[in-house]
């Protein structure tokens, strides 16, 4: 999982709560809606493990991920922390020019390809024959607002608010949907996640394991209510002794007209 414009980002609002700031070698960084709570869903699932991947400092890099921290009390460096003690982050492979790549064969630890995905907001970092492990997490305009009565935006940006403040949970959504499907079909979990994600290409077909030269369209289904709302759920059962208060209509505001509140 990359950091910076996933779980970390540089536009910070004057108006941004003070939780949802940290500093890492002497800069400050605004902590995504919902990091803690993604990162125990990733690590509650059987048999996963999470690694991140940066171009910056690893001291930067540790210093972030020691002051993100889940729901049940462990931070994000501890819960990529490997058997030897130290904290999974590998680089990017510079040798491509300079565009930075990132190769799942380089993980820290053995694994197949098939079960490997990698979380990014830079389509352009995807590694030559690893297109389908590819889940994009989109950085949306308005990812570094904070207003007190965000109905009263227009709708458009009602909409963007919306899904800057739970990106990280229409992740959680898709996973989640692709273990679903893997365990109702012949797929395995990357290919049952590439087919709810990308538009079949044009002159290809759904050939379990294959890559494709470049990224397809994406289906516009991942932007579902249902998705968000699943996500949602999932994140929000993650806080231990919190009783989910999401009552499944948290989404309507993608497809509501809502007039501006008073």
């Amino acid at each position: 999982m990359d950091l910076d414009g996933v779980l970390l980002f540089h536009n910070i609002a004057p108006d941004a709560p003070t939780e949802k700031l940290i500093f890492a070698d002497e800069k400050k960084y605004r902590i995504a809606e919902w990091a803690g709570e993604f990162l125990q869903f990733l690590s509650d699932i059987p048999q996963s493990r999470v690694s991140f991947y940066s171009a910056m400092a690893n001291r930067r890099n540790i210093a972030a991920l020691d002051q993100i921290v889940l729901p049940n009390g462990k931070t994000a460096a501890q819960i990529a922390t490997s058997e030897s003690g130290e904290v999974r982050i590998f680089e990017t492979d510079s040798t491509s020019g300079y565009r930075p790549v990132k190769d799942l064969k380089k993980l820290p630890f053995s694994i197949s390809i098939d079960s490997a995905i990698s979380i990014d907001d830079q389509d352009g970092n995807v590694a030559d024959n690893q297109t389908r492990n590819f889940l994009h997490a989109f950085d949306f305009t308005l990812s570094d607002i904070y207003p007190e009565r965000p109905y009263n935006l227009t709708n458009r940006y009602q909409r963007e608010f919306f899904q800057a403040r739970n990106e990280l949970p229409r992740l959680a959504g898709l996973i989640h949907s692709a273990l679903e499907n893997m365990g109702e079909s012949s797929w395995g979990f990357v290919d049952a996640l590439s087919i709810l994600q990308w538009q079949t290409p044009p002159g290809t077909s759904r050939v379990a394991g294959e890559q494709w030269a470049s990224l397809p369209p994406v289906n516009e289904s991942i932007f579902s209510e249902s998705i968000y709302d699943s996500g949602i759920r999932l994140l929000t059962a993650t806080k231990i002794g919190v009783a989910s208060q999401h009552n499944g209509n948290c989404a309507k505001i993608l497809t509501e007209d809502r007039p501006p509140q008073p």
